[in-house]
């Protein structure tokens, strides 16, 4: 690649990669064997605005103006809410597209910052599981959503403090904030919570290292 060139596209600005063509582009030849359309390509770079709320490195912001992106997702919107509300075996409960949390929530997905390397487990777990507590807050939740959190603890809570307890730290695949995500949802929804796992305490972990830490910060 010669980062002195640029891609032979019209109105593409992007460093050449092989064949004339950026990488993107390249890819696209690949594809269809045709020369690339730059509006193929621009409108996957909205897709992935939509989408994720960033575009690729060097590419921008990819609409004219806030009015065009808006405009954009209403034409997805019906679509894309399905995967949601008739959702896959492996969808996550709480995901949303980007757009969805601009133009419906009218806030960011995460609201909190990344915690710094010498955060305290409260700041990692309000930064995983603040995003839930505000959708079942203000009724965005799925009921599918809410049960699938729910069974998610009450498995977690089956195994919590014997051999087959899975992660002490937190993270979206530890037993310890599977039980405290469903406890706060539940919190939030105003509801008493499922016996399986409502009255489960950190202090029960088999491996306890990280909660230890954390029963320690809610002493203080």
């Amino acid at each position: 690649m010669n980062p002195k060139k640029r891609c032979v596209v019209d109105d593409c600005d992007r460093p050449h990669h092989g064949r004339g063509y950026c990488g993107p582009h390249y890819q696209e030849w690949r594809r269809t064997g045709e020369r690339p359309d730059h509006d193929w390509i621009r409108e996957s770079w909205q897709e992935q605005q939509l989408l994720l709320g960033f575009t690729g490195e060097g590419v921008g912001y990819p609409f004219e103006d806030e009015a065009e992106e808006r405009k954009a997702w209403e034409r997805r919107r019906a679509e894309w809410e399905q995967k949601w509300k008739r959702p896959a075996r492996s969808h996550t409960p709480g995901s949303r597209p980007a757009a969805w949390w601009k133009f419906i929530a009218g806030r960011p997905h995460r609201v909190l910052h990344w915690p710094s390397h010498d955060h305290t487990v409260q700041e990692m777990l309000d930064y995983e599981i603040e995003p839930l507590e505000w959708l079942a807050r203000e009724g965005h939740l799925e009921a599918w959503e809410i049960n699938k959190i729910r069974e998610d603890a009450a498995v977690a809570a089956a195994r919590f403090g014997t051999p087959s307890e899975r992660l002490s730290g937190v993270g979206p695949g530890g037993d310890g904030e599977r039980i405290i995500t469903a406890q706060r949802v539940d919190r939030a929804l105003g509801e008493a919570g499922d016996e399986r796992y409502k009255n489960v305490t950190m202090a029960e972990s088999r491996h306890s290292r990280v909660w230890d830490r954390w029963l320690a910060e809610q002493a203080r």
